[in-house]
């Protein structure tokens, strides 16, 4: 079989090749490795979040009848190049960077690795939050600057404890589920907001299934985990953001368009929350003049809640056995996004 492997910085070609290796054998292998980290990913009203360009695709996939890739860009273009094509394997949950549609209509299969990066973004939230709510980034940084900011032993600024508190989910997929074991384990009531989710399956994790609004009204702590989709994009405004307690903190490391920003900053500004730590933006890298990032209460870090090596590694792992599924077992890949190819 041929296959072309485009990787990136992150999940590296011969990473790819590694776990493919360990599932097929008499594999030839074309190799490309894309510009990323290093360079902002692309985004266009057909795909998003891609690396590299179109041309470098059609000449590293030109006789392949695999792809594999986590950030490719994968459209009409593309497809229309590819003659041999018959499967892309993408090593990401949300396999944004590859029109499904068109490739449906080229009888391309598409598979993807749904939380792959599910520990890597839970452990990452719970650390942020940790940061947050004990200022651990802001006396680290006036100790390196030479001061010793022993003003955060006062009452007033001292950190709170997570113990005895609430804690407000929104989306209860592969992350949210982690979160809230983690939370759980701080001593934390954990309540749950996801239309998409059986209640029982909440129960079966000790955390309780809500309405937002009542989410929103009884959080100490409001953390983000849905998926990005039309019906969610926007989803946390100022009126939601406006029905949370007082000295409530919020965390979005899921995608910046499910929240409001500039109304994130009216409630941090006024003081109606007491923090908030994001790890995901509108335009990335995001903008320095961000006003968000003038103020002192917001920890914010450059989109990392799935970098970890492990996460790599499972990503292509999810894929490699996938294509040893289709192509040498002859059975259905475990994650497809255009089923309605499978038996044809």
């Amino acid at each position: 079989m041929k296959i072309a492997l485009l990787g990136s910085g992150f999940i590296k070609p011969e990473i790819f090749q590694a776990e493919i290796e360990k599932r097929v054998s008499g594999c030839e292998f074309t190799t490309a490795r894309l510009p990323w980290p290093g360079r902002p990913r692309g985004n266009d009203d057909e795909i998003q979040e891609y690396a590299g360009t179109f041309d470098q695709v059609i000449e590293t996939a030109k006789d392949a009848e695999i792809l594999v890739t986590d950030l490719a860009p994968v459209n009409a273009y593309v497809l229309d190049h590819l003659k041999n094509l018959k499967f892309i394997g993408v090593a990401r949950g949300g396999p944004v960077n590859i029109n499904v549609k068109s490739a449906t209509e080229h009888h391309v299969l598409v598979v993807n690795a749904p939380g792959r990066n599910g520990p890597a973004v839970a452990e990452f939230a719970v650390g942020l939050l940790l940061n947050l709510i004990r200022r651990i980034g802001a006396g680290e940084k006036s100790l390196r600057s030479g001061r010793w900011q022993s003003d955060l032993y006062n009452y007033e600024t001292a950190g709170i404890e997570l113990e005895g508190r609430t804690a407000g989910l929104v989306g209860f997929g592969q992350v949210g589920k982690r979160v809230a074991k983690l939370l759980k384990a701080f001593g934390m009531e954990v309540l749950v907001y996801d239309p998409f989710v059986n209640p029982d399956v909440c129960k079966s994790l000790g955390a309780t299934s809500v309405p937002l609004e009542e989410l929103l009204k009884k959080a100490d702590v409001l953390t983000i985990h849905a998926r990005l989709t039309p019906q969610t994009k926007g989803m946390i405004g100022q009126k939601e953001l406006g029905m949370l307690k007082k000295g409530a903190f919020v965390l979005n490391t899921a995608r910046a368009p499910l929240m409001d920003y500039d109304a994130l900053y009216r409630q941090l500004a006024n003081g109606s929350l007491a923090g908030a730590a994001i790890d995901v933006y509108h335009s990335e890298p995001p903008k320095l003049d961000n006003p968000l990032f003038s103020l002192p209460n917001v920890l914010a870090v450059p989109h990392i809640g799935g970098a970890t090596q492990e996460s790599a590694k499972r990503g292509a792992a999810m894929v490699a056995e996938d294509i040893r599924r289709y192509f040498v077992e002859h059975t259905n890949p475990l994650h497809c996004k255009n089923k309605e190819l499978l038996g044809k």
